[in-house]
């Protein structure tokens, strides 16, 4: 994918279901369990609590430089 590719779109470009809405951080729509990395979030809906647990895959990424592993 190329660069600036939400985590979204790379899942819907591979035919990965996952439920969104708003595609602007906004809803939570998408929010997503992360198992192991460091989100970078950029969300305006989600409680520090659930950013400790998981992130918007619509607007957020992985803090540089890193990878995520996420449960879809």
């Amino acid at each position: 994918m190329p660069p600036g590719t939400s985590i979204l779109d790379a899942l819907i470009a591979n035919d990965v279901f996952v439920s969104y809405d708003c595609q602007r951080g906004e809803c939570g729509n998408c929010y997503t369990t992360v198992l192991a990395g460091q989100p970078v979030h950029r969300d305006v809906c989600l409680t520090p609590a659930m950013r400790e647990q998981g992130m918007c895959i619509c607007v957020s990424w992985a803090a540089a430089p890193g990878r995520l592993l996420l449960e879809l």
